[in-house]
Protein backbone atom coordinates (compact mmCIF):
# COMPACT_ATOMS: atom_id res chain seq x y z
CA UNK A 1 0.00 0.00 0.00
CA UNK A 2 3.42 2.32 0.46
CA UNK A 3 3.64 2.16 -3.01
CA UNK A 4 -0.13 2.67 -4.35
CA UNK A 5 0.06 6.04 -1.91
CA UNK A 6 3.31 6.72 -3.68
CA UNK A 7 2.16 6.75 -7.21
CA UNK A 8 -1.61 8.64 -6.32
CA UNK A 9 0.51 10.90 -5.25
CA UNK A 10 2.83 11.09 -8.47
CA UNK A 11 -0.51 11.47 -9.80
CA UNK A 12 -1.91 14.42 -8.13
CA UNK A 13 2.06 15.97 -9.23
CA UNK A 14 1.70 14.99 -12.54
CA UNK A 15 -2.53 17.10 -13.10
CA UNK A 16 -2.03 20.05 -14.94
CA UNK A 17 -5.32 21.46 -13.51
CA UNK A 18 -8.14 21.04 -16.72
CA UNK A 19 -5.40 20.48 -18.82
CA UNK A 20 -4.64 17.08 -18.33
CA UNK A 21 -1.34 15.31 -17.06
CA UNK A 22 1.93 15.41 -17.59
CA UNK A 23 4.01 12.02 -18.78
CA UNK A 24 8.17 12.55 -18.72
CA UNK A 25 9.41 13.95 -15.65
CA UNK A 26 13.52 14.36 -15.34
CA UNK A 27 15.72 13.65 -12.48
CA UNK A 28 15.35 16.56 -11.26
CA UNK A 29 11.56 16.63 -11.15
CA UNK A 30 10.64 18.60 -13.74
CA UNK A 31 8.42 17.89 -16.33
CA UNK A 32 9.83 17.56 -19.68
CA UNK A 33 6.75 18.00 -21.87
CA UNK A 34 3.65 19.96 -21.69
CA UNK A 35 0.46 18.58 -19.97
CA UNK A 36 -1.83 16.67 -22.76
CA UNK A 37 -4.87 14.48 -23.12
CA UNK A 38 -3.72 11.85 -24.66
CA UNK A 39 -2.61 8.20 -23.50
CA UNK A 40 -1.14 9.71 -20.28
CA UNK A 41 -4.64 11.47 -19.39
CA UNK A 42 -6.60 8.03 -20.34
CA UNK A 43 -4.29 5.95 -18.16
CA UNK A 44 -4.32 7.98 -15.58
CA UNK A 45 -8.33 8.25 -15.24
CA UNK A 46 -8.45 4.41 -15.51
CA UNK A 47 -5.61 4.01 -12.21
CA UNK A 48 -7.96 6.88 -10.23
CA UNK A 49 -11.02 5.29 -10.98
CA UNK A 50 -9.91 1.88 -9.84
CA UNK A 51 -8.54 3.05 -7.10
CA UNK A 52 -11.83 4.85 -5.93
CA UNK A 53 -13.24 1.20 -6.80
CA UNK A 54 -10.92 -1.09 -4.82
CA UNK A 55 -8.60 1.10 -2.51
CA UNK A 56 -9.22 -0.73 0.94
CA UNK A 57 -8.00 3.05 2.71
CA UNK A 58 -11.14 5.90 2.65
CA UNK A 59 -8.31 8.47 2.30
CA UNK A 60 -7.23 6.85 -1.05
CA UNK A 61 -10.59 6.44 -2.56
CA UNK A 62 -11.44 10.28 -1.77
CA UNK A 63 -8.18 11.48 -3.24
CA UNK A 64 -8.86 9.73 -6.21
CA UNK A 65 -12.37 10.90 -6.47
CA UNK A 66 -11.19 14.15 -6.15
CA UNK A 67 -8.37 14.05 -8.81
CA UNK A 68 -10.92 12.66 -11.29
CA UNK A 69 -13.31 15.11 -10.75
CA UNK A 70 -10.90 17.63 -11.35
CA UNK A 71 -10.02 16.47 -14.64
CA UNK A 72 -13.44 15.56 -15.57
CA UNK A 73 -14.14 18.48 -18.04
CA UNK A 74 -11.14 17.79 -20.20
CA UNK A 75 -13.06 14.23 -21.59
CA UNK A 76 -14.41 16.18 -24.36
CA UNK A 77 -11.56 17.51 -25.62
CA UNK A 78 -10.43 13.63 -26.15
CA UNK A 79 -9.21 12.78 -29.46
CA UNK A 80 -7.36 9.88 -29.54
CA UNK A 81 -9.09 6.69 -29.89
CA UNK A 82 -6.79 5.04 -26.65
CA UNK A 83 -6.88 7.78 -24.39
CA UNK A 84 -11.02 7.41 -24.82
CA UNK A 85 -10.66 3.42 -24.43
CA UNK A 86 -8.66 3.87 -21.01
CA UNK A 87 -10.96 7.19 -20.31
CA UNK A 88 -14.38 4.67 -20.75
CA UNK A 89 -12.70 1.76 -18.61
CA UNK A 90 -12.06 4.84 -15.69
CA UNK A 91 -15.45 6.21 -15.88
CA UNK A 92 -16.99 3.03 -15.48
CA UNK A 93 -14.81 1.84 -12.36
CA UNK A 94 -15.75 5.31 -11.30
CA UNK A 95 -19.35 4.41 -11.31
CA UNK A 96 -19.16 0.96 -9.85
CA UNK A 97 -16.54 2.81 -7.29
CA UNK A 98 -19.42 5.04 -5.66
CA UNK A 99 -20.93 2.36 -3.28
CA UNK A 100 -17.81 2.77 -1.53
CA UNK A 101 -18.88 6.13 -0.54
CA UNK A 102 -22.07 7.54 1.72
CA UNK A 103 -25.70 8.09 0.83
CA UNK A 104 -25.11 11.49 1.00
CA UNK A 105 -21.09 11.41 -0.84
CA UNK A 106 -23.51 9.57 -3.73
CA UNK A 107 -26.36 11.60 -4.31
CA UNK A 108 -23.52 14.78 -4.94
CA UNK A 109 -22.54 12.72 -7.96
CA UNK A 110 -24.76 13.04 -11.20
CA UNK A 111 -24.55 9.60 -12.32
CA UNK A 112 -26.44 10.28 -15.02
CA UNK A 113 -24.14 12.91 -16.46
CA UNK A 114 -21.01 10.41 -16.04
CA UNK A 115 -23.02 7.86 -17.65
CA UNK A 116 -23.69 10.04 -20.57
CA UNK A 117 -20.09 10.70 -21.03
CA UNK A 118 -19.49 6.98 -20.96
CA UNK A 119 -21.87 6.83 -24.05
CA UNK A 120 -20.57 9.71 -25.64
CA UNK A 121 -16.99 8.66 -26.32
CA UNK A 122 -18.28 5.06 -27.03
CA UNK A 123 -20.31 6.41 -29.75
CA UNK A 124 -17.02 7.84 -31.56
CA UNK A 125 -15.53 4.90 -30.84
CA UNK A 126 -18.38 3.09 -32.87
CA UNK A 127 -18.49 5.84 -35.40
CA UNK A 128 -14.07 5.14 -35.84
CA UNK A 129 -15.58 1.65 -36.39
CA UNK A 130 -18.03 1.88 -39.08
CA UNK A 131 -15.66 4.30 -40.63
CA UNK A 132 -12.90 2.15 -41.06
CA UNK A 133 -14.14 -1.52 -41.22
CA UNK A 134 -14.41 -2.97 -44.98
CA UNK A 135 -17.00 -6.05 -44.94
CA UNK A 136 -15.64 -7.46 -48.01
CA UNK A 137 -15.13 -11.12 -47.46
CA UNK A 138 -11.52 -11.96 -47.50
CA UNK A 139 -10.21 -13.70 -51.00
CA UNK A 140 -8.81 -16.68 -51.05
CA UNK A 141 -5.12 -17.20 -49.53
CA UNK A 142 -5.75 -14.06 -47.47
CA UNK A 143 -6.28 -15.17 -44.66
CA UNK A 144 -2.85 -17.03 -44.22
CA UNK A 145 -1.31 -14.22 -45.79
CA UNK A 146 -2.67 -12.16 -42.64
CA UNK A 147 -1.02 -14.07 -40.53
CA UNK A 148 2.40 -14.72 -41.96
CA UNK A 149 2.57 -10.64 -43.33
CA UNK A 150 3.98 -11.52 -46.67
CA UNK A 151 0.82 -10.31 -48.54
CA UNK A 152 -1.24 -6.88 -48.82
CA UNK A 153 -4.78 -7.49 -47.12
CA UNK A 154 -7.72 -5.32 -47.17
CA UNK A 155 -10.72 -7.29 -47.57
CA UNK A 156 -12.92 -8.07 -44.03
CA UNK A 157 -11.29 -5.58 -42.63
CA UNK A 158 -12.80 -5.48 -39.01
CA UNK A 159 -11.43 -2.55 -36.68
CA UNK A 160 -11.42 0.99 -35.43
CA UNK A 161 -8.60 2.96 -37.62
CA UNK A 162 -6.59 1.61 -41.02
CA UNK A 163 -4.02 0.44 -39.15
CA UNK A 164 -2.80 -1.83 -36.22
CA UNK A 165 -0.63 -0.25 -33.56
CA UNK A 166 -0.06 -0.59 -30.05
CA UNK A 167 -2.83 -2.04 -26.91
CA UNK A 168 -4.79 -2.95 -29.48
CA UNK A 169 -6.91 -5.10 -27.27
CA UNK A 170 -7.86 -1.83 -25.22
CA UNK A 171 -10.39 -0.46 -28.28
CA UNK A 172 -12.81 -3.62 -27.68
CA UNK A 173 -12.37 -4.08 -24.28
CA UNK A 174 -13.52 -0.48 -23.58
CA UNK A 175 -16.69 -1.14 -25.80
CA UNK A 176 -17.38 -3.87 -23.05
CA UNK A 177 -17.17 -1.65 -20.20
CA UNK A 178 -19.16 0.77 -22.10
CA UNK A 179 -21.79 -2.27 -22.54
CA UNK A 180 -21.85 -3.03 -19.15
CA UNK A 181 -23.62 0.50 -18.01
CA UNK A 182 -25.18 1.82 -21.03
CA UNK A 183 -26.66 -2.67 -21.96
CA UNK A 184 -26.63 -1.09 -25.90
CA UNK A 185 -26.00 -4.47 -27.91
CA UNK A 186 -24.23 -2.48 -30.83
CA UNK A 187 -21.18 -1.96 -28.57
CA UNK A 188 -21.32 -5.98 -27.67
CA UNK A 189 -21.30 -6.97 -31.75
CA UNK A 190 -18.49 -4.40 -32.28
CA UNK A 191 -16.57 -5.49 -29.74
CA UNK A 192 -16.72 -9.08 -30.63
CA UNK A 193 -16.05 -8.91 -34.26
CA UNK A 194 -13.18 -6.65 -33.66
CA UNK A 195 -11.90 -8.79 -31.25
CA UNK A 196 -12.12 -11.87 -33.53
CA UNK A 197 -10.65 -9.95 -35.95
CA UNK A 198 -7.30 -9.33 -33.38
CA UNK A 199 -7.61 -12.55 -33.14
CA UNK A 200 -7.71 -13.97 -36.40
CA UNK A 201 -4.60 -11.39 -37.37
CA UNK A 202 -2.54 -12.74 -34.66
CA UNK A 203 -3.16 -16.19 -33.74
CA UNK A 204 -1.20 -18.68 -35.63
CA UNK A 205 -2.93 -21.95 -36.03
CA UNK A 206 -0.64 -24.14 -37.07
CA UNK A 207 1.87 -23.28 -34.54
CA UNK A 208 -0.81 -22.77 -32.02
CA UNK A 209 0.67 -19.59 -30.41
CA UNK A 210 -0.32 -15.40 -30.65
CA UNK A 211 2.54 -13.28 -32.90
CA UNK A 212 1.77 -10.17 -31.58
CA UNK A 213 1.72 -7.47 -33.92
CA UNK A 214 5.36 -5.68 -34.08
CA UNK A 215 6.66 -1.84 -33.30
CA UNK A 216 8.90 -2.49 -35.91
CA UNK A 217 6.43 -1.38 -38.33
CA UNK A 218 3.05 -2.05 -36.72
CA UNK A 219 0.50 -3.18 -39.62
CA UNK A 220 -1.04 -0.85 -41.76
CA UNK A 221 -4.52 -1.98 -44.17
CA UNK A 222 -3.19 -3.29 -47.15
CA UNK A 223 0.48 -3.41 -46.17
CA UNK A 224 2.53 -6.10 -44.22
CA UNK A 225 2.31 -7.17 -40.56
CA UNK A 226 5.34 -6.35 -38.12
CA UNK A 227 6.32 -9.37 -36.58
CA UNK A 228 9.26 -8.10 -34.64
CA UNK A 229 9.32 -5.82 -31.46
CA UNK A 230 6.17 -7.47 -30.01
CA UNK A 231 5.48 -5.94 -26.74
CA UNK A 232 4.13 -7.82 -23.14
CA UNK A 233 1.49 -4.82 -23.36
CA UNK A 234 -0.02 -6.87 -26.39
CA UNK A 235 -0.16 -10.34 -24.88
CA UNK A 236 -1.19 -8.68 -21.41
CA UNK A 237 -4.24 -6.34 -22.57
CA UNK A 238 -5.12 -9.32 -25.06
CA UNK A 239 -5.60 -11.78 -21.58
CA UNK A 240 -7.82 -9.26 -19.89
CA UNK A 241 -10.08 -8.53 -22.67
CA UNK A 242 -10.60 -12.29 -24.02
CA UNK A 243 -11.39 -12.99 -20.04
CA UNK A 244 -13.96 -10.16 -20.23
CA UNK A 245 -15.27 -11.18 -23.48
CA UNK A 246 -15.50 -14.87 -21.77
CA UNK A 247 -17.41 -13.58 -18.57
CA UNK A 248 -19.77 -11.59 -21.21
CA UNK A 249 -20.73 -13.82 -23.81
CA UNK A 250 -20.01 -17.30 -22.29
CA UNK A 251 -17.74 -18.43 -25.39
CA UNK A 252 -15.61 -20.64 -24.67
CA UNK A 253 -13.32 -20.06 -27.24
CA UNK A 254 -11.95 -16.56 -25.29
CA UNK A 255 -11.14 -18.37 -22.47
CA UNK A 256 -9.10 -21.10 -24.50
CA UNK A 257 -7.58 -18.26 -26.63
CA UNK A 258 -6.82 -16.32 -23.15
CA UNK A 259 -4.82 -19.42 -21.75
CA UNK A 260 -2.89 -19.60 -24.76
CA UNK A 261 -1.93 -15.52 -25.16
CA UNK A 262 -0.80 -15.83 -21.40
CA UNK A 263 1.68 -18.63 -22.20
CA UNK A 264 3.35 -16.01 -24.22
CA UNK A 265 5.15 -14.72 -21.48
CA UNK A 266 6.20 -18.40 -20.94
CA UNK A 267 7.83 -19.04 -24.48
CA UNK A 268 4.81 -20.01 -26.35
CA UNK A 269 5.69 -17.35 -29.03
CA UNK A 270 7.10 -17.44 -32.14
CA UNK A 271 10.84 -16.94 -30.67
CA UNK A 272 10.35 -19.98 -28.31
CA UNK A 273 11.29 -18.47 -25.56
CA UNK A 274 10.18 -16.75 -22.03
CA UNK A 275 10.02 -13.31 -21.00
CA UNK A 276 9.22 -13.91 -17.57
CA UNK A 277 12.57 -14.09 -15.90
CA UNK A 278 12.22 -16.78 -12.94
CA UNK A 279 15.48 -15.23 -11.13
CA UNK A 280 14.48 -11.55 -10.88
CA UNK A 281 10.98 -12.64 -11.22
CA UNK A 282 10.94 -9.69 -13.78
CA UNK A 283 9.48 -9.34 -17.49
CA UNK A 284 11.38 -9.28 -20.62
CA UNK A 285 10.63 -6.20 -22.63
CA UNK A 286 9.79 -7.86 -26.06
CA UNK A 287 10.41 -10.20 -28.74
CA UNK A 288 12.81 -8.67 -31.16
CA UNK A 289 14.42 -10.47 -34.18
CA UNK A 290 17.38 -11.63 -33.10
CA UNK A 291 15.04 -13.52 -29.88
CA UNK A 292 14.38 -11.49 -26.83
CA UNK A 293 14.81 -7.49 -25.40
CA UNK A 294 16.78 -8.56 -21.97
CA UNK A 295 15.43 -5.42 -20.27
CA UNK A 296 13.11 -5.60 -17.84
CA UNK A 297 10.70 -2.69 -18.34
CA UNK A 298 7.79 -1.77 -15.40
CA UNK A 299 5.45 -1.54 -18.17
CA UNK A 300 6.45 -5.47 -19.05
CA UNK A 301 5.92 -6.36 -15.63
CA UNK A 302 2.39 -4.40 -15.02
CA UNK A 303 1.25 -5.79 -18.31
CA UNK A 304 2.12 -9.76 -17.12
CA UNK A 305 0.57 -8.95 -13.59
CA UNK A 306 -2.71 -7.86 -14.95
CA UNK A 307 -3.18 -10.43 -17.56
CA UNK A 308 -2.30 -13.09 -14.50
CA UNK A 309 -4.75 -11.43 -11.83
CA UNK A 310 -7.59 -11.34 -14.92
CA UNK A 311 -7.12 -14.79 -15.90
CA UNK A 312 -6.75 -16.04 -12.26
CA UNK A 313 -9.90 -14.54 -11.25
CA UNK A 314 -11.74 -15.91 -14.45
CA UNK A 315 -10.88 -19.11 -13.84
CA UNK A 316 -11.65 -18.99 -10.13
CA UNK A 317 -15.41 -17.76 -11.14
CA UNK A 318 -15.42 -20.48 -13.70
CA UNK A 319 -14.99 -22.90 -10.97
CA UNK A 320 -17.36 -21.45 -8.76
Amino acid sequence: MDLASTYLSYLRYAQADDRGFHNFLSFQKSWRDEPTQGDSFGRALWSLGYTLKSAPYEGMRLSAKWLFDSSMNSLSRLTDLRAKSFSIIGLVYYLEGLKNFSDSDQRKVNKEEITQKIKLLADTIVRSYQKNRDDRPPRVGELASRRSGRQRVEAGWRWFENYLTYENARLPQSLLFAYKVIKDKSYLKMAQESLDFLIEVQYIKEKEYFSFIGQDGWYPKGGKKAQFDQQPVEAGSLVEVLCLMYETTREKKYLEFAQIAFEWFYGRNIAAKPLWDQETTGVKDGIIRSGVNLNQGGESLVSFLLAYLALKETLERKSD
